[in-house]
């Protein structure tokens, strides 16, 4: 007795025919990955299909695949263990990520899509290899940092294995990893807007400089190389941008505060520059009592030697005070305090 869902791949099969494959459902024949190390498979669907739940089928026939992975109909990514997909309706194609590659992962898979009556699917032969990539064949710093304004070098070391592949610096963003700058065939070294990336081939290094840095350059990156069979090895690195700090030490000069408001922002100051003068001796006539009013400064060291200059320092207390005098004007002696 047939059953339903084999009922359904002969009306599915005998629809391809008719409309033809290609522009309903395509994806990779077969992509090859490493031990270990993630792979991507990207399959293309009709517009047509665009809201469509699209799901990751494993099993070598199609009537009897079993559902590992599957969307809703929207752009959401959607998780089930070691396994992603995510639809992306402007780019008319979903993605298939399996992460942590193992010897089971290897086998036929199925890209497909869900509709009224009988699914569409292609398959997918998934190859694990343990080959040499299967250790740590890219190296760098975890983490590296730049100012504001400054520049960020990040050095990588590849296998020997990745020599004649390309390179590239990506920034992660929402899953995805955006290319900032990558190598080309006919050039190692290339040079784009505020990003350059050399490819040393007898050190095996690649060179990565941003130059004037900015806070929008915080995130993961990855340090990476481009490897035939839709595979990517890289190594992730976090970039730390410092805002400049505030210069310290330095004494901030300013006029002598508001006697009515008194100082209260805590800073070290400098009281302003008066000119110096005595008061002139009053004449043997002269009998009448004169006002005179002098501001002055005090200075509060922290802690001071016999062997310390007397230079006011970012922790002395500057107090200010004014003083009336009473009386006939007389010479008057100021002294350090």
């Amino acid at each position: 007795m047939v059953s339903m869902r084999q009922w359904h791949f002969v009306v599915g099969m005998l629809f391809f025919n008719l409309k033809g494959c290609m522009s309903v459902l395509t994806g990779p024949e077969a992509l090859s990955g490493f031990l270990g190390r993630s792979l991507a498979v990207r399959c293309k669907y009709d517009a047509w299909f665009k809201k469509h739940v699209k799901y990751w089928c494993k099993g070598s026939s199609w009537s009897s695949c079993e559902t590992v992975v599957r969307t809703t109909g929207s752009e959401e990514e959607r998780m089930a263990s070691r396994l992603f997909i995510k639809d992306n309706h402007s780019r008319l194609e979903f993605t298939v990520r399996l992460e942590n590659l193992t010897q089971e992962d290897a086998g036929i898979y199925w890209c497909c899509i869900e509709r009224a009556g009988s699914d569409y699917g292609v398959p997918v032969n998934i190859t694990v290899l343990p080959g040499p990539y299967s250790g740590l064949p890219i190296i760098s710093n975890s983490t590296v940092s730049g100012p504001v304004g400054g520049s960020l070098s990040v050095i990588c070391r590849y296998s020997e294995a990745y020599e004649s592949y390309l390179k590239f610096w990506c920034k992660d963003l929402n899953y995805q990893c955006k290319k900032i700058i990558e190598t080309t065939e006919s050039s190692s070294l290339v040079k784009q807007d505020r990003f350059s990336i050399n490819d040393n081939r007898s050190l095996c290094l690649i060179t990565i400089i941003t130059e004037n840095l900015t806070l929008e350059d915080i995130g993961q990156y990855r340090c990476g190389v481009n490897i035939p069979l839709g595979f990517e090895d890289y190594f992730p690195v976090t970039v730390v941008v410092l805002q400049a700090a505030k210069a310290c030490g330095d004494i901030l000069l300013s006029t002598a505060p508001n006697r009515a408001e008194g100082n209260t922002s805590g800073r070290t100051e400098k009281p302003k520059q008066r000119p110096h003068h005595k008061a002139a001796p009053p004449s043997s006539h002269q009998a009448t009592n004169h006002t005179e009013e002098v501001e002055y400064a005090t200075v509060m060291k922290a802690s001071t030697s016999a062997s310390q200059p007397e230079v006011p320092t970012a922790t002395e207390q500057v107090s200010y005070a004014s003083l009336s005098f009473q009386g006939p004007v007389e010479e008057a002696t100021y002294a350090n305090m």
